[in-house]
């Protein structure tokens, strides 16, 4: 990468053979296989933008959690049909996985690989949002520390949350 009168320029596969721990082989396969996509192309290189990094970077964090080059190239495919203006995508992304699925977030948004949007309940945050007002809650005959312990059971996981109903 070469800067010149203050401005960036694009990174080389030199560039990124030094960014990233991949070899020249990889890179030209996954460009080759569309994983990855140059910025531009002269007869000899290729260039590749910040942007283009990240989306290295990433392709290579899913490889290594054991996803095929096609899963992997379903999966930007589908972001890039969600989101076509979006600009360094995958930079803006966070991206959750267990395996076998793919889910990412933007702005507090979960959508899974298909594009269906998904619910994440933070359930620590709705624990501590719940303990305040159950204590301000004054019912007849002890309702209020009943409450409290219901909530408090849930908090404790499946077991207990079976108890307290």
């Amino acid at each position: 990468m070469k800067e010149k009168a203050g401005k960036t320029e694009d990174f080389t596969r030199g560039d990124l053979l030094k960014v990233v721990r991949l070899t020249p082989r990889q890179i030209q396969y996954w460009d080759e296989s569309n994983l990855i996509r140059p910025t531009r192309k002269t007869r000899r290189r290729r260039y590749y933008d910040f942007a283009g990094v990240v989306e290295l970077r990433v392709v290579q964090a899913l490889r290594e959690e054991g996803f095929s080059t096609q899963k992997i190239r379903k999966f930007l495919v589908t972001l890039r049909r969600m989101m076509p203006r979006a600009q360094n995508l995958l930079a803006r992304l966070r991206i959750h996985t267990d395996g076998r699925t793919l889910i990412f977030q933007e702005k507090g948004a979960f959508f899974e690989m298909n594009g269906q949007g998904l619910l994440k309940l933070d359930l620590e945050r709705l624990y501590h949002q719940v303990r305040p007002a159950s204590r301000a809650f004054s019912g007849p005959m002890g309702t209020r520390e009943r409450g409290s312990q219901n909530v408090h059971r849930m908090k404790g996981g499946d077991q207990r949350l079976k108890r307290a109903v």
